[in-house]
């Protein structure tokens, strides 16, 4: 298919489609052709400027059969116009002349039977959608130079019958929009001649019905159009040959009878839908021909559209002959997918012979032309502004087939040759193929003239006033017009005194600039301000800085603190009014001065504050003042009442003594100064206080059983006694509990392991009135059981210790707990009711430190009293028991003991006095011994202990009592 596409199939007529129709409009003379008796008149009418508007006015009726009456006559009007309107009906020949050419339907055209309407060459027809219907006959034969053209007209063949045919016969023509031959739903007795010609943008088929007269459609251009439909089942012939079909759909077909229908030679290029389909016979009849030959079909492969087809509705004597077809390509595999018969399967039976088929297009096959146009000349340009510019100027258009088109080229967008800027023009043309080319091209507008700044004068001003740079300043150019906006502002302006250049620059939309310069002069008359010169009294020896808070700003050398000038002095040491003098100068030498006065005063003494420090004194307290000498202490017996100086004090504290317990006493102290005069400081805020019992100090609240507490103070002096108060919580309601002379309390009566809270005061009875110190610290406890006493620990055996105590008044039970440190872990190791306990299974000769405590039970908790300090022993052999020591001999002492559990032995020692010294006189494993050698009639004293063998080492029981025996 690529080879075929620029080759020459066959020359085809020359001239064909052109696009350029040849007017009369602005002529003024018109001819207007009629028929009138078979006579052909010339009527001519002058109009000078003017053209005929020639309306065909329906004078007559149509008969009661529905024909056309031959009485109807054409009125011709003159309107004045450049373009002739028809309407009604043509009963008359008649010509339409290219003189009178444009013809514009205002109304429907009929044109009568027996009556021929011929179109010259060159005349252009308008049909605003109505319709030209033909009863008799249309010539419209045009010449390629010189084409007829059909704008938006449905050509339709008129109702008649076979005694008055028709002839539609149009050659040369351009027809668009609209419709050609379009169907009527009546048999067509007339025929149909169309040649060399362009049908184009038609969205209605050329419909033919079922001629009386054969058809012959040559050589035409059907492009973007619903293409060609054929009923036939007459015996005529319909020749469709060397007609290229583009961007259309094709031939469609519905038989009958002896139908001829001879398609040849014809290019289907882009076809939509199909190429040519047969879709049903109405009349099955074995001489049906349907030969569709020599054409080529071209598509693109990748929009593979069927070409030939045969519905599956069409009967069986419904054929198509397409043998010798080129189908732009050999591979058959593809050219069976172009066609689609009525078993679909062309390998069996088929309905459509496409076999044998051509290897290329055949020659006598209307020519093809896909080459697009050239347009030369359209470069970018530039033209400066208000110049003159020809967009056709150097431009050409020039196609392979039509030569110069020039005069086709249509050009869209514009050039405003008065405004600087790019302009794109885009260039179309099309050749008579429907081959269009589009070019575009920048035309740039250029502006070489510099804009113009005004305003622009050297100007003084005043440092306060303000100043706007772009006041009163316009930039305007030739082309942009004003572009003040577009003004740039180099250089500053600021706010101190001196001249300042600022620099205007502008620039145009075309690159034009202009930059002029002018100089601003500021100047400078305001004084500076002095802030923070305010009078002020400051105290002695108070930290004192005579620019702190003092500033001097300048509005145009801004702030200027640092160049005040300070005059005069301020003694802090000493109380009194010192002068202060501010001077300072701008830069612009505007000056200001102002003056202050320090007052310097002792400070008075705060923080006053007064408290009862016993039940007839209470201690003042004060801040010191600086500078002060010392305190003057004044008192007075109410806060309005007249205050008496009572004391003089160098500290900052003083204790009035000898007060009257229970009366408010009010105080004020002033300081002051020994100088000449003295200088006293203003008196302090008044405070009050009175006498009262000091606050028990040094609390405290510990359980003394598991029901009692018992709380504690030291005491206060003056104090007649004390109040206990309780509570069960720490904000709880207090209520007293107990008043004593002492400085303890015991509380009983109370709930074990239940939290209370104490607190006490002091009172003084004055007369017959109780004088109350504050509450003391709150302090609580809870009553628990008490430590157990007298706690000891001894060994019991090799492996036991026996710990005991004391009984603890309402103790439940207790607990003994074990280390084997002082103060390394202690475990619970037993509980008991009773008052010892003795733990077993130990290691001889290792020690144990125990510690004990109760508890009570109090429901099903066990409330306890604290551990006792620990007691300590180590598991030793028990003392022998049962020794005994008696005459045995004269010369011998038999001593005896019981047995020692544990023991792997026992030593007898002996003394010749109860006091003397005791020596070792047997080891021995036996619990008795006979002590032989002795001296008769001499007493003898023993004492054994017991021993268990601890690896290599013994450990002794502790000494029996000394027995004594005598020999005699």
């Amino acid at each position: 298919m690529k080879n075929t596409i620029n080759k020459v199939f066959n020359i085809f007529v020359s001239g064909l489609l052109t696009m350029t129709v040849l007017g009369a409009c602005g002529q003024d003379t018109k001819d207007i052709t009629v028929n009138d008796d078979n006579k052909k008149q010339v009527a001519k009418s002058e109009l000078g400027s003017r053209t005929n508007s020639v309306q065909m006015q329906n004078t007559a009726r149509k008969s009661d059969n529905g024909t056309i009456n031959p009485s109807q006559i054409l009125k011709l009007n003159n309107a004045g116009t450049k373009t002739t309107f028809v309407s009604g009906l043509i009963n008359q020949d008649t010509t339409w002349t290219a003189a009178g050419s444009p013809y514009s339907l205002s109304g429907n055209i009929h044109i009568a039977n027996g009556v021929t309407l011929t179109v010259e060459p060159g005349v252009t027809i308008e049909g605003n959608g109505l319709s030209l219907k033909v009863y008799g006959n249309l010539e419209a034969v045009g010449h390629p130079d010189s084409k007829i053209t059909f704008n938006s007209v449905n050509i339709e063949p008129g109702l008649t019958d076979y005694t008055k045919p028709f002839l539609i016969h149009i050659e040369n023509a351009d027809i668009s929009k609209g419709s050609l031959y379009r169907n009527t739903n009546s048999d067509i007795y007339g025929s149909l001649i169309l040649r060399d010609s362009k049908v184009f943008n038609i969205s209605y088929p050329l419909s033919i019905q079922s001629p009386q007269s054969d058809i012959s459609i040559e050589r035409n251009l059907f492009s973007n159009t619903n293409g060609i439909d054929i009923v036939q089942y007459k015996n005529t012939a319909i020749n469709i040959s060397k007609n290229i079909f583009t961007n259309s759909r094709g031939i469609g077909i519905k038989t009958g009878t002896d139908a001829k229908i001879s398609i040849l030679n014809n290019v289907f290029y882009y076809y939509n839908q199909y190429a040519v389909k047969c879709f049903w016979s109405i009349l099955a009849h074995p001489n049906e021909q349907v030969i569709v030959s020599y054409n080529s079909f071209l598509t693109r492969k990748d929009l593979l559209t069927e070409a030939l087809i045969i519905e599956n509705q069409t009967t069986e004597y419904v054929k198509m002959t397409g043998t010798n077809n080129y189908w732009g390509t050999t591979d058959e595999t593809v050219i069976e997918k172009m066609i689609h018969d009525k078993i679909d399967d062309l390998s069996v039976g088929s309905y459509i012979n496409f076999k044998p088929y051509l290897q290329s297009p055949d020659p006598n096959t209307a020519y093809l032309d896909i080459v697009k146009p050239i347009i030369s000349g359209a470069t970018d340009a530039t033209i400066k502004m208000n110049s003159t510019f020809d967009s056709m100027l150097g431009v050409f258009a020039n196609d392979n087939v039509d030569g110069d088109i020039t005069r086709k080229v249509i050009v869209s967008g514009y050039v405003d040759n008065t405004k600087p800027g790019r302009y794109t023009l885009t260039y179309t043309v099309e050749d008579i193929m429907g081959n269009i080319s589009s070019v575009t091209r920048n035309i740039t507008v250029v502006d070489d003239i510099n804009p113009v700044i005004t305003g622009i004068a050297d100007t003084s001003i005043n440092i306060n006033s303000y100043f706007k740079p772009m006041y009163g300043v316009s930039a305007t150019d030739n082309a942009d017009g004003d572009i003040t906006w577009k003004i740039i502002v180099n250089g500053n302006v600021n706010r101190k005194p001196g001249m300042y250049t600022l620099t205007y620059t502008v620039e145009d939309s075309s690159g034009n600039k202009t930059s002029v310069t002018r100089n601003i002069t500021v100047f400078d008359d305001t004084n500076p301000v002095l802030t923070g010169i305010d009078d002020k009294s400051i105290n002695v020896n108070s930290n004192f800085d005579a620019m702190y808070g003092v500033t001097a700003i300048d509005n145009a050398d801004g702030d200027i603190t640092n160049d005040i000038i300070l005059s005069g002095n301020v003694d802090i040491t000493k109380p009194g009014i010192y002068s202060l003098t501010y001077t300072v100068e701008d830069n612009s030498g505007n000056i200001t001065t102002d003056t202050r006065n320090i007052t310097v005063t002792l400070a008075f003494p705060s923080n006053l504050k007064v408290v009862a420090s016993s039940y007839n004194s209470v201690n003042l307290t004060w801040s010191g003042v600086s500078g002060a000498s010392g305190y003057e202490i004044y008192r007075s017996t109410s806060s309005s009442g007249t205050f008496t100086k009572i004391a003089t004090s160098s500290s900052t504290s003083f204790i009035n003594t000898s007060l009257n317990t229970g009366t408010t006493y009010y105080y004020k102290v002033r300081a002051y100064q020994i100088s000449t005069p003295a200088s006293y400081s203003s008196f302090s805020s008044v405070v009050s206080a009175k006498p009262i019992p000091a606050t028990p100090s040094s609390a405290k609240a510990v359980s003394s059983s598991y029901n009692s507490i018992k709380t504690s103070w030291a005491a206060v002096s003056g104090a007649s006694g004390y109040e206990v108060f309780r509570a069960t919580s720490s904000t709880g309601s207090y209520s007293l509990v107990g008043t004593t002379a002492s400085t303890s309390f015991t509380n009983a009566g109370l709930t074990t392991n239940k939290p209370y809270y104490y607190k006490i005061r002091a009172y003084r009875t004055v007369g017959s009135t109780k004088v109350y110190s504050n509450y003391s610290a709150v302090v609580n406890a809870k009553p628990v059981p008490s430590a157990v006493t007298s706690v000891k620990a001894v060994s019991s055996s090799y492996n036991s210790i026996r710990t005991s105590w004391t009984a603890v008044s309402g103790a439940s039970g207790y607990e003994v707990y074990r280390a084997t440190s002082s103060t390394g872990t202690y475990s619970r190791v037993g509980t008991t009711t009773a008052t010892s306990y003795t733990n077993t299974g130990l290691t001889t000769n290792k020690p144990y430190y125990y510690k004990i405590r109760t508890y009570r039970m109090v429901g099903t908790t066990k409330v306890y009293g604290v551990f006792t300090t620990f007691v300590s022993a180590k598991p030793i052999p028990s003392v022998p028991v049962n020794f005994k020591a008696y005459r045995y001999s004269t010369t011998s002492i038999k001593t005896s003991w019981s047995y020692v559990a544990g023991a792997s032995g026992y030593q007898l020692y002996r003394a010749t006095s109860s006091t003397g010294t005791y020596s070792l006189i047997k080891t021995t494993a036996s619990t008795s011994y006979i002590n032989l050698k002795l001296t008769k009639g001499k007493t003898y004293y023993y004492k054994v202990r017991a021993y268990r063998t601890v690896g290599t080492t013994k450990v002794y029981s502790g000494w029996t009592k000394i027995m004594s025996a005598k020999s005699y």
